[in-house]
């Protein structure tokens, strides 16, 4: 078995965060194909766009453009597996009593990590099907309403989830704010905000009209909801970290914002291309770049905060080294949410209003594939450590058949 197994009550809900790191990385390694192949014929890369590209192309952007694909896939394969993975095994953790605890305390919370992760599978499984489907894109005005009708399946469930938890929560009281010290809330929002970023897509790229207003729709709702509950579940924790201080595992989770605001960003970014699209609203390139220096000023704010404690406790160590935990996974996200943020920075805001900094783009993509890769480095001893299955040393099997 890849993984490990039958963890039972070692089990919990982070886990999911594990998928949900690859599945972002998956979409970040196919966003250079987007930024940097060309793509007339629909609004991102596919199977087709990419074999004409390729035919066309030297050897260098061959094995770009291979790598780059190949890393995609890989990576919604992994994605796969460990939500399976994360199935099985949360419903072993179901039948413990673990998880009568879980539901009674703080962390309850964490069970919003199954709309996130099951939004970002959405996501992920649209990707594959763009890069190994070829024709899909001439059939994409159909396949949309069933997107659509999914996220809004989805949405539906992360709601549900959520007013149970707080009307929990609320009902019997007993929450404990003293050890709130920590942004674990911040899954609900970050769920929600993924819901709405799915729904975008429908919203800026379909042609049909009815299609794209009941996305944008959807998409604003969840959107409006994510930030309202980001702003109340910020407060309350401040409130705690400021009186208990932070604890060296749980502020793994203090950087949750940056992947929340990429989102949230790149849903704003496809409903302003809406607009253009369906109702030729004049929105000036600069706008777009003042929009995403937004986002990644709000970013920054959170890689300040947490690098600052995390540098003290030295729990970004562990964390890289041979001492992750579940929570260590919480660290994935904000790097993905960066180099994502960085990219629409650049080619979606920088480079319309000043077309002269083309040249410093193959020199700023190096320098984003470079923090890619040690992402996934990092992510790979986080997974070695937490999840890997490892054979037991030839001398220990010796010793267990001993025993037997």
């Amino acid at each position: 078995m890849l993984f490990k197994t039958h963890l039972a009550e070692r089990y919990s809900p982070l886990y999911l965060l594990a998928a949900l790191g690859a599945g972002g990385m998956a979409v970040a390694f196919y966003l250079h194909l987007m930024f940097l192949t060309p793509h007339p014929d629909s609004p991102v890369p596919t199977w087709d766009s990419l074999r004409i590209f390729w035919d066309g192309a030297d050897s260098l952007a061959r094995i770009g453009i291979g790598t780059a694909w190949l890393a995609t896939l890989a990576l919604i394969v992994l994605h796969v597996l460990l939500l399976l993975w994360n199935v099985r095994e949360y419903r072993i953790f179901q039948r413990t009593p673990a998880y009568q605890e879980l539901l009674q305390s703080n962390a309850t919370f964490q069970r919003m990590a199954w709309p996130l992760t099951l939004a970002m599978s959405m996501n992920a499984g649209f990707v594959a099907a763009l890069l190994l489907i070829p024709g899909f894109w001439s059939v994409i005005e159909r396949i949309f309403p069933w997107a659509i009708a999914a996220f809004a399946v989805l949405g539906f469930s992360a709601l549900r989830l959520q007013t149970s938890i707080l009307g929990e929560q609320l009902t019997r009281g007993g929450f404990q704010c003293e050890k709130n010290n920590n942004l674990g809330m911040m899954m609900a929002p970050f769920a929600l905000a993924m819901i709405s970023v799915g729904s975008s897509g429908p919203a800026a790229m379909s042609k049909t009209l009815a299609t794209s207003l009941i996305a944008t729709a959807l998409c604003w709702v969840f959107l409006v909801m994510a930030v309202l509950a980001a702003l109340v579940y910020v407060l309350m924790s401040m409130r705690a970290l400021f009186a208990q201080g932070a604890s060296d595992d749980s502020s793994q989770t203090l950087m949750v914002g940056v992947p929340i605001s990429t989102v949230l960003g790149i849903a704003g970014y496809r409903l302003a291309m809406m607009l253009q699209h369906h109702f030729n609203a004049d929105i000036p390139p600069i706008v777009i770049l003042l929009g995403f220096l937004s986002v990644l000023n709000v970013q920054l704010m959170f890689v300040l905060f947490g690098a600052s404690i995390l540098l003290r406790n030295r729990m970004l160590w562990k964390a890289l080294s041979n001492g992750p935990t579940p929570l260590s996974f919480a660290l994935v996200c904000p790097g993905v949410g960066l180099v994502v943020t960085l990219m629409f920075l650049i080619h979606r805001g920088l480079l319309p209003v000043v077309p002269e900094l083309a040249s410093l783009v193959p020199w700023l993509t190096a320098l984003l594939v470079l923090a890619q890769i040690g992402l996934l480095a990092a992510y790979t001893n986080m997974v070695k450590h937490q999840l890997y299955s490892l054979p037991p040393h030839p001398g220990k099997r010796k010793e267990m058949a001993g025993n037997e």
